[in-house]
């Protein structure tokens, strides 16, 4: 059962969807971290695959055709676990997640 708003001491029977996979798994973790003790290092594949070449510096090429992959997604966490609020809701004009709550 999880304590956060809005399971309450329920269960997480939620769906949580998104086009951008690293979004996606950047609010899940935030769930996650609020409800759960995880190590430190658990958010590293959200850095790499958000800026490899910034976090790791390594240069992936898929297509093998020279030009190399800069970013899978968008990942950041939210303001704090009461508001729950991103970049996208704090300003519309900022490309990043937005969580919308449908109750």
């Amino acid at each position: 059962r999880w304590s956060l708003e809005p399971f309450n001491g329920d269960w997480s029977s939620s769906i949580f969807i998104s086009q951008d996979p690293v979004a996606i798994d950047s609010v899940a973790f935030d769930f996650l971290r609020n409800e759960t003790n995880l190590l430190n290092y658990t958010e590293n594949y959200l850095h790499e695959a958000a800026k490899p070449q910034e976090f790791s510096r390594k240069r992936y090429d898929p297509e093998k055709d020279g030009s190399y992959l800069t970013s899978l997604g968008v990942h950041e966490h939210w303001n704090n676990s009461q508001e729950k609020l991103y970049s996208g809701n704090l300003n519309s004009d900022e490309k990043g997640i937005e969580l919308i709550k449908i109750k």
